[in-house]
């Protein structure tokens, strides 16, 4: 079971009382709070070995960059992933979304298939989606997700919308943190 007041330790920030609470931070998809590890971690980076990564041959260049993929090689294992080629790192949620919408999207998606989206989703979810819908003749839909729906889902069970069972559906639910196409 996930000890919520063990992980509640990591991050300093979260040690303060806002209003007479313990702060509470939900606002995740504008500014990810940070545990120690990696407050130090950065800290120690900028410290001793500032520099750009893969641009420099001279002692900092190499100890960035040897960080930099060291960090991949924790998330390839982590995610399990077959190869580090499979972890991107980006610069936040809206460009991963745009990244994925712009190759997977535009490549995958077809004419006649329909994008599913939540009304909770935010914009940075949702105009991706409509570009990729309005480029590949797709079209995109907004439904009302419940906790019903999501338990039902995250089963892999099937989920269709519409008449079509054999048109293609691709759920883009960032809202979630949950992806699956049939």
């Amino acid at each position: 079971m996930m000890d919520i007041e063990r992980i509640r330790k990591d991050f300093p920030i979260l040690h303060q009382n806002v209003n007479n609470h313990p702060l509470v931070y939900l606002d995740s998809a504008a500014t990810s709070q940070k545990p120690l590890s990696v407050i130090e971690t950065l800290n120690q980076y900028y410290r001793e070995y500032n520099s750009n990564v893969h641009r420099g041959v001279h002692t900092l260049g190499t100890k960035a960059t040897d960080a930099y993929e060291g960090a991949r090689e924790k998330v390839k294992n982590f995610i399990n992933a077959k190869s580090t080629k499979e972890v991107i790192f980006t610069r936040g949620t809206t460009t991963s979304i745009n990244l994925v919408a712009t190759s997977f999207g535009r490549e995958i998606v077809k004419e006649g298939d329909e994008i599913v989206l939540t009304y909770m989703e935010h914009h940075s979810n949702l105009i991706p989606w409509q570009q990729v819908a309005k480029k590949t003749g797709a079209t995109h839909k907004i439904f009302s997700a419940s906790r019903r729906w999501y338990a039902f889902s995250r089963r892999g069970s099937s989920y269709h919308f519409g008449k079509d069972k054999n048109r293609r559906h691709y759920l883009c639910l960032q809202c979630f943190g949950y992806n699956k196409s049939d």
